[in-house]
């Protein structure tokens, strides 16, 4: 979780984020899902990650095991 802050850090530092995962994916063949929040406050990230619909990790986790299913079927 990337919580905003007085400067542009959080966004210098999500753009490296999601570069080097699309980089290691690329390199690897290996699709990888993106579970990094990027949030204004505490609050917005509590909703993001608590229990309620909304919990972007836990859609993250399914992404990626459903990516993994389709894998098996797709490499021979």
């Amino acid at each position: 979780c990337i919580i905003k802050g007085e400067t542009m850090h959080d966004q210098y530092l999500a753009t490296a984020v999601f570069n080097t995962l699309s980089q290691i994916s690329a390199e690897s063949g290996v699709p990888i899902t993106v579970g990094v929040l990027t949030v204004n406050n505490r609050e917005q990230a509590l909703v993001r990650s608590g229990s309620t619909d909304m919990n972007r990790g836990k859609e993250a986790a399914h992404t990626a095991l459903e990516m993994a299913r389709m894998m098996k079927h797709i490499k021979p």
